[in-house]
């Protein structure tokens, strides 16, 4: 069985620039990633692509193959990574001249990873006989912001707005609230004390109940908020929490706080 081995290394980071050549405890943070792959000892050949000869030039060094630049089409910051990967694989084909059986790609922001992770993934891959094998660990934080939800067939991001416009403190008049409300589009607030401290939520609903019971517009909100919010701790919930407390109790908004207490975000 031929194997290939794919490395993508783009030279225009703009999170850490030039990362990939960026020394990690004595070395690039590349040579890991390249070095894992030969010591599998899995791969007929292990292939860097890029579009910056500086980094072709230092993977060579760590024993990797680069022959090629890849396409600035597919270099740029909105580029996705699988036609990269076919890229690589169809010049890889070409330049060595027959096909290869298994590609694996090893994502060089993943230095960690220790050999026998490779190993074991592609063992399972072929007990498996599976047509992809994709791997992943747990998620040092919750990706809360990257949820979506289905609106009539359409993806969309489960959090939107700016937090700034959905923030009240507690001494403004009614009538502000209305206008912030209107504003912001939502049907929540959220009141929050000068240190950023959650103090609890404000609806269209608590308002409107105000009203009905004589509350004038110049008061102020401060003794109609709820005070007992639902709330969500950071890093310390999961999908299917968000999910259940949203049709159990038809929030429309969540807060998203630290361990003090203070406002970090929202669901909505």
């Amino acid at each position: 069985m031929k194997n290939l081995c794919t490395i993508g290394m783009r030279g225009g980071s703009k999170g850490v620039p030039n990362k990939n050549l960026k020394e990690l405890h004595g070395k690039p943070l590349m040579a890991y990633t390249i070095e894992q792959a030969l010591q599998s000892k899995l791969f007929e050949h292990v292939v860097v692509s890029t579009d910056s000869k500086d980094i072709a030039e230092v993977a060579k060094l760590y024993g990797a193959e680069s022959w090629f630049l890849r396409p600035s089409e597919l270099a740029t910051d909105e580029a996705p990574k699988l036609p990269a990967i076919r890229h690589a694989f169809m010049e890889s084909e070409k330049h060595y001249g027959h096909q290869f059986d298994i590609l694996v790609d090893l994502d060089v922001t993943s230095p960690l990873r220790k050999v026998e992770d490779i190993t074991g993934a592609v063992q399972f891959f072929k007990e498996e006989n599976a047509d992809i094998l994709i791997t992943a660990c747990l998620a040092r934080k919750n990706p809360y912001f990257n949820m979506v939800e289905l609106i009539d067939g359409n993806v969309d991001l489960v959090k939107h707005g700016n937090l700034r416009e959905m923030t009240v403190n507690p001494d403004i008049s009614i009538k502000e609230a209305l206008l912030t409300l209107s504003k912001s589009g939502e049907k929540c607030l959220l009141v929050i004390d000068k240190g950023n401290e959650l103090l609890g939520t404000l609806s269209d609903g608590d308002i409107r109940k105000a009203i009905v019971n004589g509350t004038k517009l110049h008061k102020s909100i401060n003794k109609i908020f709820n005070r007992k919010p639902t709330s969500l701790l950071a890093d310390n919930f999961e999908f299917n929490e968000v999910k259940n407390v949203f049709l159990d109790h038809k929030y429309d908004i969540i807060p998203i706080v630290d361990k003090m207490n203070r406002l970090i975000d929202f669901i909505a």
